[in-house]
């Protein structure tokens, strides 16, 4: 019989580590002289919208901006009712936050036992990864125009409306890079040096391409037709084969081709959001200044240097983005954000204290003819599922406003999808009923909240799980496969979802009924319910329980034993699903299982954590370090060790602030030496 033939759509981290796992078991079948075990590898094809690979790893340069339209009715009517997707995970939820949905979305296209968000520049976020390939058409017209509406942002006569999201140039990792090395390529290999903890964007995009190339030359000529954008892809049930529609992005040809499975990497930061009710209003407030998405910012100095900048959204890029601006020499940075949860809000201190976070509010008005911003604190109704202005609500106007940028996340680009691959992805009222007598294990918060009754439904989407995934797969269609990712560590865990999907392909791992994928993804849904901050996103009667709680509860200082004990609970268990998912895998590296992490999964479960602390712990009554200090500063980085090689992380080579971004070598001290 022929082998499969499959069309991976995206040349992001998804494709190409599922092309490298391919090409790994290729090596290691001729390496044994298993020649026929080579020709009954998948035939894989990969469909890339740019003209290199990396998907929202590679940088944008330039600045896309918007220009006020004068002819802009003068009085903006606010409505915080709209149907927002900032967070495409969660269309049908407004709890989350425009500062959220990066990693929202991230965990809300999960899997089951491993499964989905984030947004931060490692781990989960912002840098969170992914793919790249687009198109602008859909074969649904309704449904591409709700795409345009929540993808695109104009004012007046400019749109933006980049085919995909981004990086910008100067963007650092915001968690460990011990998460984001390899097994099979370390960072002693690539670079030969000791590293800081933290890394630019550049330096990681060029160790992963080099970790696919150095062993396949050929590696993308081989596998990858760049310049291609696939327009439609569809399941034709008689054929049992994907029809895929691509068009040449320099010739204008058109092609159709079938395949047998269909793996979509496209991008869970696919397309840029910004949410339509701040877009509106700088619209009809007739605001003059400029605005963008945080994914356009290429050099930005003229748009910050010497002036305010209010950025919508408190995610992982919102807090780097402030952080260049300081750098850049910003006057002020104001942060709005409607939940006060994302990276930005926990910020313990902030370099000359530049920065100011408006905590539990939205923009609601362009004030002082054009030039200024009014923030208005919000409170959420569980009722109506959306965020109302609060009674007697606290303002914030800030008169002299020069840009916005909206750090509001993406959407996954699955626009080439036909309805039917994705409409089970994309349902997040699908729920699930606890067992009677049900009660949450007796937690640090338990003798305050009580045993609390769960929410007759239970929606596991909004934690780790999406209703129609299994591992990856579609139940509905196993041959259709998604690249999602839903722990802090997410270049390693998309890495063995690769793993796990390419063993789909080969039959080397079990996809077993649809009856017991259902049931497998319920016990880990009703397992999740034991965790305080995954039981509160899926079930309402705790959520409101929690959320009751007075703003000075200890449970809102990060600093406080308690809070890092759950704050542990949390990561622990995502870190288990990864885990899992490697021994599912047979990966070719070992942190324990969903029962029990080894030493190495624990070690990197604890360099998660103290990442977060590097945050909390910055004083703001420290005057000697206030100046400088950021939380790439760690003071003590040989705490963290590669878990592959051992070797010890080592200081900046100066202070993060007057680390030199023209420099190509920025992240390495030529004294540093590898330490173990």
């Amino acid at each position: 019989a022929a082998p499969p033939t499959v069309v991976v759509v995206g040349c992001g981290p998804g494709g190409m580590f599922f092309l490298h796992a391919l090409a790994t078991k290729r090596r290691a079948l001729r390496a044994k002289g298993d020649e026929a075990g080579v020709e009954a590898l998948p035939v894989v094809t990969c469909f890339e919208h740019a003209s290199v690979p990396g998907g929202v790893w590679r940088a944008r340069t330039g600045t896309a901006t918007i220009i006020n339209n004068p002819s802009a009715p003068a009085k903006a009517e606010v409505s915080l009712k709209e149907e927002r997707q900032e967070d495409p995970a969660c269309p049908h939820e407004e709890k989350k936050d425009d500062s959220m949905i990066e990693e929202s979305m991230m965990r809300g296209l999960s899997i089951s036992h491993t499964d989905s968000t984030s947004q931060s520049t490692e781990a989960g976020e912002d840098e969170q990864n992914e793919e790249s390939d687009s198109d602008e058409s859909d074969s649904d017209e309704s449904d591409s125009d709700e795409e345009e509406e929540e993808g695109n942002f104009t004012i007046g006569e400019d749109r933006v409306t980049p085919p995909s999201a981004n990086m910008y140039e100067a963007l650092w990792t915001n968690g460990p890079k011990e998460a984001i090395e390899f097994p099979d390529y370390t960072f002693d290999e690539h670079f030969g040096h000791a590293l800081p903890i933290y890394m630019p964007r550049q330096a990681l995009l060029e160790y992963m391409q080099a970790r696919v190339t150095r062993h396949e030359p050929t590696f993308f000529d081989e596998f990858v037709r760049f310049n291609t954008t696939v327009g439609d892809v569809k399941y034709d049930e008689d054929l049992k084969k994907f029809v895929v529609v691509s068009s040449n992005n320099v010739t204008g040809e058109t092609t159709t081709e079938y395949y047998d499975k269909c793996l979509w990497a496209a991008g869970l930061n696919g397309r840029p959001f910004i949410p339509k009710a701040s877009s509106s209003i700088l619209v009809e407030g007739k605001f003059l200044g400029k605005a963008m998405h945080s994914s356009n910012m290429g050099d930005f100095d003229d748009d910050i240097r010497g002036k305010n900048v209010l950025f919508i959204g408190d995610s992982y890029s919102s807090e780097d983005l402030a952080l260049t601006a300081i750098k850049r020499g910003v006057k002020k940075v104001y942060i709005c954000s409607r939940s006060g949860e994302g990276a930005a809000s926990y910020m313990g201190a902030w370099p000359m204290n530049k920065v100011e976070v408006l905590p539990i509010c939205t923009p609601t008005a362009v004030i002082n003819d054009g030039k200024g911003i009014r923030c208005e604190r919000v409170e959420y109704n569980y009722k109506s599922e959306k965020y109302d202005i609060a009674e007697n609500a606290d303002c914030y106007d800030m008169e002299d406003i020069s840009t916005i940028i909206f750090c509001t996340g993406y959407n996954p680009n699955m626009t080439m999808l036909d309805k039917s691959l994705r409409k089970e992805v994309e349902d997040y009222d699908t729920y699930i009923q606890m067992p009677k007598d049900w009660k949450m294990k007796e937690n640090n918060l338990t003798e305050e909240l009580g045993h609390i009754p769960p929410s007759k439904y239970i929606y596991p989407s909004y934690s780790t799980l999406t209703p129609g995934l299994f591992r990856g797969a579609l139940m509905s269609n196993p041959n259709m496969m998604f690249v999602t990712q839903v722990s802090d560590v997410p270049l390693m865990e998309i890495d063995v979802g690769a793993w796990v999907m390419l063993g789909f392909v080969t039959g080397e791992v079990e996809l077993p009924a649809r009856e017991e994928m259902e049931r497998i993804n319920r016990e880990l849904a009703i397992a999740q319910m034991d965790n305080i901050f995954m039981r509160s996103e899926m079930d309402t009667n705790y959520d409101v329980a929690f959320n009751a709680l007075p703003d000075d509860h200890w449970s809102n200082d990060m600093l406080q034993k308690k809070t890092r004990e759950n704050e542990h609970a949390m990561v622990h268990c995502l870190m288990r699903l990864v885990a899992e998912l490697k021994k599912v895998a047979g990966y070719p590296h070992d942190i324990g299982d969903f029962e029990k992490l080894n030493e190495k999964g624990e070690k990197l479960v604890e360099m998660n954590i103290r990442s977060g602390y590097d945050r909390y712990a910055l004083d703001p009554k420290n005057k000697d370090e206030n100046s400088w200090r950021t939380f790439r500063d760690v003071a003590d980085p040989e705490e963290n060790v590669s878990i592959h090689t051992g070797t010890k992380a080592v200081k900046l080579k100066c202070r993060w602030m007057d680390l030199d971004d023209t420099d190509d070598n920025i992240h390495i001290d030529p004294a540093a030496k590898l330490s173990k």
